[in-house]
């Protein structure tokens, strides 16, 4: 987009109006929108992540526990720092929703146990929490 707008400011240089030749021209950007973290690489893009079309400091990023048992539909958003400490159980019927963009961060062997009819939800590819997912059938009742 950047570069888009930099070709047309460069074709306007040069064009003479009213007798007056233009030799520069204005560009106004807005550095915090993106589409992907990549967007938010400029000035070293350290600590800076894209969330909801918008270049945000992970520092404002609120922090939240993921519950050690999921027993109620719940959705990982983007808007915060999601921490996963040991194991975390989606219970049966329960739907883990996590959306693209969310920031999940591993403590003490943090993996996701998923019961028989429980439903994990992944918006986007996310290989670094798959290899991380145990499908478990509950142990019948004795």
């Amino acid at each position: 987009m950047v570069t888009t707008l930099l070709k047309s400011c460069a074709r306007q240089i040069g064009l003479t109006v009213l007798g007056a030749t233009m030799v520069s021209c204005s560009l106004v950007v807005d550095t915090d929108e993106c589409v992907t973290r990549a967007d938010c690489e400029f000035d070293d893009g350290a600590g800076l992540e894209c969330v909801d079309g918008e270049c945000v400091a992970t520092s404002q990023l609120r922090q939240a526990l993921v519950p050690t048992v999921v027993d109620e539909d719940l959705s990982l958003s983007a808007r915060q720092v999601w921490i996963v400490d040991g194991a975390v159980l989606i219970k049966s019927d329960v739907t883990l929703t996590i959306e693209a963009g969310a920031r999940i961060e591993r403590r003490r062997q943090a993996h996701l146990l998923v019961e028989r009819g429980a439903r994990l939800v992944l918006t986007e590819p996310r290989p670094d929490l798959t290899r991380h997912v145990i499908y478990e059938h509950p142990p019948e009742a004795q």
